[in-house]
Order: C-alpha cells, then structure tokens, then sequence
C-alpha cells in the first residue's frame, strides 16, 4: 500500500470529541486553539522548527513526532483542532487512499473543503504570511505559494490559494484497547505529500512514499519576513475559503404579519381580575 495507517508514539489519543462547546467566538475553545466564527479563522499555537534545509514532508505536526520532516509545531491535540474546524463550520473529507483492484492501482485524492493556512509571527498580528512562501521547490526554488506581499493584509484568505490544502480530517482506527485517531498518533497535522492520515493535506498526486523529493524549506521568501529562529511562538491560521461553486444562501423569508390585537384597555387592568 502507498499510504500507511499505523499507529505511531504511544500518547493518548480520544476520538474527536462528540459534544462540541458553545463558546464566545474569539475565545480559546481548547488549549491552543482559539475559534473566531466571525472572522472564519482558527488561531493555533505553535513552534517554529526550522525544518531540514534539504527536503520537508509537512509544514506542521504533533511535538514528539515528525519535526525532522516539518516547519512547525502546534501545540493543539489533533482532535482539539478537528472539533474546532467543525465549529467554523466546515465538513472534513477524506484523506488519500491506493487500494489495488486486481492488477490496477487505484489511487483516491485527498478531499475536502479548501483551508487557507497562513503564519502570524508574534509581534505583527495584523500581517499574516501565506505559510506556502516557507516551501519552495527542490527542482525550481519556486514557492509553494507565490502571493504578493500585502495580499494577506488584514487576514484575507486570498494569499493562501497556492496551497493547496483541504480539511481531510484523518482516520480513526479501532484497536484492542482504544480508538486510535490517526493525525494525533502520527503527528500529521498538515501535510505537503499525503500520508493517508492527514487532518489537512494538500491537493496533491504525491505520496509520502518517496515524497522527500519534492519540497525544501525556504527561508526568507522575498517580500515576506524570514522565518524566526527555531523555538519562536508563533499562530497558525486556518481560513475557510469560500467556494466559487456553491449556490448563493437563500435570502430569509419575511417575518409574517402579525394579526392585530385587542385594543388597549384606556381604564386600566379589570379589577374583578
């Protein structure tokens, strides 16, 4: 099989949560994790790696798990950040997937609604960087996205279209003792070559099986601050993507007419009452 579904480091790892809470939009729903419904965003706290100069398999991961192959770290359980991106309102997909039929691979792409991801450096809250422009090319040197600075101004997610990346959701496996889910085991949280495990991958053909010949870290893409130094906190963003194809929302329907009431009493309340 291309994509492995294994179980990795021993954490404790719950399925998603089933009741979701009901927070002020703006506030931190779990540790790590702060939902604003109005803005369409979730904010997620984490660490810059650094990532290997040479090639890269993920732009971020669980702590303890991929940081050899990675850009970041978040500190939120992968769950945490499933339950959250519920709360946005946005509907996972499923992750790639290669099954053979008879002599036939069939390969399945990643899916899923679109997830603008963008970095906020500590320091510039109202300037985030479309995360893409820390990937480049190994061939090309291209970046994986190439928006124009100031197109992330303000936190719009138009900077973020190179990307890529849709909310897949990962996997839940059912072992002896627990429910595995897979993203927080495995520490594949968002992805450039697809695992088969991902929470967020990208639209990609690419498989992780041989995938570290496709992307290498760029460090200070042009226009854009430099990556800080490994061990900086930093904010992921996470921006629903509005879809050019989805049929406009229905226009509410007019209150109905209220019929008119008795009149007003002029002497008051009826005293036998």
């Amino acid at each position: 099989m291309m994509f492995a579904l294994t179980a990795g480091p021993a954490q404790a790892a719950d399925a998603p949560p089933g009741p979701l809470p009901s927070e002020p939009d703006g506030v931190e729903l779990f540790h790590a994790v702060t939902l604003d419904r109005a803005a369409g965003h979730v904010d997620v706290r984490g660490r810059v790696i650094g990532g290997p100069v040479e090639w890269l398999e993920l732009l971020a991961c669980r702590p303890g798990t991929r940081e050899h192959e990675s850009v970041v770290t978040l500190d939120a359980r992968a769950e945490h950040l499933h339950a959250a991106l519920l709360l946005m309102g946005l509907t996972p997909g499923t992750p790639a997937d290669a099954r053979w039929e008879g002599d036939t691979l069939v390969q399945t792409p990643p899916r899923g609604p679109e997830v603008g991801v963008l970095f906020v450096f500590d320091g510039a809250p109202d300037r985030p960087v479309p995360a893409g422009a820390y990937v480049a090319d190994q061939a090309t040197g291209a970046p994986l996205d190439p928006a124009v600075p100031g197109a992330a101004a303000g936190g719009g997610v138009e900077a973020t279209a190179g990307g890529g990346w849709r909310f897949t959701g990962s996997r839940l496996v059912e072992g002896r003792q627990r429910t595995y889910f897979l993203a927080e085991e495995n520490g594949t949280l968002i992805s450039l070559v697809n695992f088969g495990d991902d929470l967020i991958a990208r639209d990609t053909p690419h498989p992780a099986d041989g995938g570290n010949g496709f992307w290498t870290l760029n460090p200070e893409p042009a226009g854009w601050p430099a990556l800080p130094a490994p061990g900086t906190p930093l904010t992921v963003r996470l921006a629903a993507v509005p879809d050019p194809d989805a049929a406009p929302a229905p226009a509410p329907a007019p209150a109905p007419a209220l019929a008119p009431g008795p009149p007003d009493n002029p002497a008051g309340p009826d005293p036998q009452r």
